[in-house]
């Protein structure tokens, strides 16, 4: 392999010509929607996250049916949506299997050890990562029946002594009925001191194994001390987090009374308050009252709301809210989960929807992400100890909360509203939604604003919404400067930048702080398209953008021009004299307007120039201009080509840039130039390659390396060249910005003088390289600002020249491929490595919306070496070459229109071992943990079209 910055005579090793790809691709993979540790990554502060220590004072994701690995592997997904507690479905051994009721029809009262959710041992490992991220664990137990066939329950409990004899036929106003009837499965006595001694023994068995808290199935099926029953207080004497499922009320002469009772012991569901919810916003309508039971005086701290459970989507398709769409059942969780003091569950609903389609083991949508969601469960969580108070205005449910903030959520649709601050509880001032970002103003009586299209607004300071903008906020126009106030909110160390369109300088940068304004505009030519760009810092030292686009236009008057007419702006360069040669060397006899200096342009006053193009060059493909004053000075520059045009365009030199004439748009571009089969490209970028080995025309595409979320990195490649070429990369396949080969110049935004140069042997691919981003932040926001920090030595300046390339002949010994759900595990999709890095990528296309996908990647067809998800234990992935025992896993969201999923493997990312031989993968034993989750070789990129 060779490999040069530019230069032959500047060679180093293929590593470091790939430094910034192998480190981007390393470290950022795991920033991309797929695979992802869930140790390395894993916060030991829950207040990173803003989640609560008490669970009842938090909101709860019912991880219904998934796999204990499934809801390990989420753990940071869930933390970052705001939950502080997760609830697994029932652990215990189930009678059957597949459809999700078999669970809730126990054998004991025991840990499944390797049950459909998983083994012991991963509900331990659960429970010890959750604790990682500050997340609470809660697990649902059926306590009140164990399963009909009492041949297979646990041996101690088979005596009749234990068990209730009454009928199946249960009157719900009868309170004797609905402690001692069976729900088609055998009623255990629960008033027994032995069967309480045994379920209290099982709940201290979850304790030891790091549970946290248990949800108590049919509790309202459970009597009370004041009926002789001293269940309650033998279970939960534990430290433990307890609520009950007490569905629509606990029947009987005083339901209130027992129902505070309940709440002696443990916290209870509200289902009668979540139900109402939901159907009022189904009906588009927003709900009219307070809570059914906290009306009658149950403590809100002892209450659970939902938007649904498990019972009302799982019970079939014309029951409950099945049918109700996500959006119906969001805005009623928006509502819940905006109360003050009741903890508020939210399920992830299942794919299927048919009773008997609903599997356990199956994870179920990952829609608890979405913005609206995690906003209401941060902001739940940041309300916590703040009253609220709960209004409704124009088909908007209002919930405001003392000195904090409101939630607003529309009966149906979205739009601009203005409500009432309910009892004033809302600060007056100025507040941003954290779902969307948009203004909302408060006053002492009315929140203003406009809700954004999942109907809810979360309207408070959210430490979770940092932002940066600007005022005017676009679109302005402006003559000679603008003035513009920038802002930062919940962010830190401001940064802004301004350019103009097709321009490659920086015209002002500087920091700014909150509220600073700034005159922009005054050095840049008119016409022009001014771009101002915002960046910040949030809380956690992750980078905020916002991009503006002004207007700059002239004072002057544009003379017009037909067809083929170039106007030159003259009031920049000041030349006495304006010559504009035109020519087309792609044809022989080369094409010209006349020998150089070509002509004099027509001077039309305000400094403007005008020429129009001769009919000669009505079929020439490759048009070239050249502005000169005849004396030395031209643009561009000497040593470079014109600029670019067709026959029809209209065209402006402006001053600073080479630019549509105002208003013209070209009808006429040509077909897109074919493109090279990359597995791992998303659309072409503005940068090309072009050379000798096309005749200087027809550029070969660059793509980002956006594929793996590492911006700012291009790369291209050719294949089918034998011999000496010379070549550069240049920007939207004009000459206004190109690179060529190193040069001793400090601004690499100069156009080089000199052409890469390089040798190619029959059956190498050429592979080059442009890295926008080896050291400046500012360059992640203009890729063309390049400018090298003054301390840097002639050495650095080489190596991070932004061009690099290098040969290599593509390697068919060792293939790769990805395996999975998509193609049943077989026929294995080809991961290639087009660029010789050792990275071998492949493209998995169609995947179906709503579906969850498990997969591996192999080498040659076979299992002797495979790669899924990072192994928790550590002491199970020192060694890379050992077949990880747990496959990756994607979901793709619902909405979505259309995904394909990226896979890809690294073989270079540890040693250079790895390059001759990619079967090994074997860590350095100096490796930490992070090191070895960070490095680990399988990368997954979840691509979805959302619009």
């Amino acid at each position: 392999m060779k490999t040069s910055t530019g230069s032959a005579k500047h060679s180093f090793s293929k590593r470091a010509a790939c430094l910034s790809i192998t480190a981007a691709l390393a470290i950022s993979a795991f920033a991309g929607m797929g695979v992802l540790s869930t140790t390395a990554n894993a916060k030991n502060d829950q207040e990173d996250y803003g989640l609560v220590e008490n669970i009842q004072d938090g909101t709860i994701l019912h991880c219904f049916d998934w796999k204990y690995s499934d809801i390990t592997d989420s753990l940071p997904f869930i933390a970052k949506a705001g939950f502080s507690a997760v609830q697994t479905s029932p652990v215990q051994p189930a009678a059957g299997t597949g459809p999700w009721y078999w669970l809730y029809q126990p054998l004991s009262f025991t840990v499944a050890e390797n049950g459909d959710l998983g083994t012991a041992d991963e509900l331990k490992t659960l429970c010890e990562v959750a604790e990682q991220y500050g997340i609470k664990v809660i697990v649902d137990v059926v306590a009140n029946h164990l399963a009909g066939d009492h041949t297979n329950i646990q041996d101690d409990l088979k005596d009749d002594k234990y068990w209730h004899n009454a009928s199946s036929n249960i009157d719900y106003t009868n309170r004797y009925d609905t402690t001692h009837g069976d729900l088609g499965m055998p009623d255990l006595n629960s008033e027994d001191s032995y069967v309480q001694q045994v379920v209290a023994g099982y709940v201290n068995a979850l304790k030891e194994m790091g549970v946290d808290g248990i949800r108590w199935d049919a509790a309202k099926h459970i009597g009370l001390p004041s009926e002789d029953c001293n269940f309650w207080p033998a279970v939960t004497d534990n430290d433990l987090y307890h609520y009950g499922e007490i569905l629509d009320g606990p029947g009987g002469d005083n339901p209130v009374k027992l129902m505070k009772e309940y709440t002696d012991y443990i916290s209870v569901t509200d289902s009668g308050y979540s139900s109402l919810l939901a159907d009022c916003f189904k009906n588009g309508k927003v709900p009219p009252a307070d809570g059914d039971w906290s009306k009658e005086g149950v403590a809100a701290n002892k209450l659970v709301y939902w938007g649904e459970s498990h019972d009302t989507y799982s019970n079939g398709e014309n029951y409950g809210t099945n049918s109700y769409s996500q959006n119906v059942i969001d805005r009623a969780y928006a509502v819940a989960a905006a109360r003050a003091d009741a903890a508020s569950l939210y399920l992830s609903r299942p794919y299927a929807a048919a009773k008997d389609s609903i599997r356990v083991g199956v994870k179920g949508t990952m829609h608890f992400t979405a913005p609206e969601i995690a906003a209401v469960n941060h902001f739940h969580n940041a309300m916590v100890g703040k009253e609220d108070a709960y209004t409704t205005s124009d088909n908007c449910a209002v919930v405001t909360r003392k000195d904090g903030g409101a939630v607003i959520v529309c009966g149906e649709g979205s739009g601009d509203v203005s409500v009432p601050n309910a009892k004033g509880y809302v600060p007056a001032g100025t507040y941003y939604d954290e779902v969307t970002g948009n203004e909302f103003t408060v006053t002492a009586d009315t929140i203003s604003g406009k809700v954004g299209e999942s109907g809810i607004a979360v309207v408070y300071n959210s430490q979770f919404l940092s932002k940066v903008y600007a005022e005017p906020e676009g679109d302005a126009e402006f003559t000679d400067t603008l003035s513009v106030i920038l802002h930062t909110v919940a962010a830190h160390d401001g940064y802004y930048q301004v350019l103009a369109e097709g321009d490659n300088k920086i015209y002002q940068y500087g920091e700014f702080k909150d509220g600073d304004v700034v005159e922009i505009g005054a050095d840049i030519a008119a016409p022009s398209q001014v771009y101002l760009l915002l960046t910040a810092l949030d809380a956690n030292d992750n980078y905020v953008n916002a991009s503006y686009f002004y207007k700059k236009i002239s004072n002057r008057t544009l003379p017009q021009v037909e067809a083929g007419g170039i106007v030159f702006d003259n009031s920049q360069a000041k030349w006495d004299t304006i010559n504009a040669y035109i020519y087309d060397e792609s044809v022989t006899p080369k094409v010209e307007n006349a020998d150089w200096p070509g002509v004099a342009m027509t001077d039309c006053g305000d400094d403007y120039y005008t020429y129009q193009l001769p009919e000669k060059f009505a079929d020439c493909k490759h048009i070239m201009i050249i502005f000169n004053n005849g004396n030395g000075d031209q643009i561009p520059g000497a040593m470079q080509d014109g600029m670019t045009m067709k026959y029809a365009d209209k065209k402006l030199y402006n001053g600073t840039k080479w630019m549509n004439y105002p208003g013209y748009t070209p009808s006429d571009d040509p077909e897109p130039e074919p493109e090279p089969e990359d597995p791992t490209k998303l659309e072409p970028s503005r940068y090309s390659i072009i050379g000798s080995f096309n005749n200087w025309q027809g550029d070969v595409p660059m793509y980002e390396t956006v594929a793996l979320e590492t911006p700012g990195v291009y790369v291209g490649y050719i294949d089918g060249l034998s011999g000496h070429y010379d070549f550069k990369v240049r920007a939207d396949k004009a000459w206004d910005l190109s690179w060529g080969a190193y040069e001793q110049a400090e601004d690499r935004t100069q156009n080089s003088q000199i052409n890469c140069s390089v040798d190619v042997a029959e059956g190498e691919r050429l592979v080059v390289i442009l890295t926008t981003t080896f050291y400046d932040p500012a360059a992640m926001l203009n890729p063309d600002s390049r400018i090298f920090a003054s301390d840097f030595t002639s050495e650095e300046l080489i190596e991070l020249w932004p061009v690099s390339f290098y040969t290599f002949v593509p390697q068919t010994e060792y293939t790769f491929g990805v395996v999975g759900d998509f193609n049943n595990w077989s026929n294995d999709i080809e991961l290639k490595d087009v660029y010789g890095m050792g990275f071998y990528f492949g493209t998995v296309e169609n995947l179906t919306p709503g579906q969850t996908y498990e997969y591996k990647v192999r080498a040659n067809g076979t299992w002797e070496y495979s790669w899924g998800r990072y192994e928790f234990d550590a002491d199970k992935a020192i060694d890379r070459t050992q077949n990880s025992q747990t496959n990756c896993s994607v979901t793709v969201d619902e909405n979505a229109k259309s995904a394909k999923l990226i896979v890809g493997i690294a073989t270079a990312a540890i040693d250079e071992d790895a390059q001759d031989n990619p079967a090994s993968y074997v860590h350095n034993p100096n490796f930490t943990d992070e090191d070895r989750s960070e490095f680990w070789p399988v990368y997954s990129n979840l691509v979805m079209d959302m619009s």
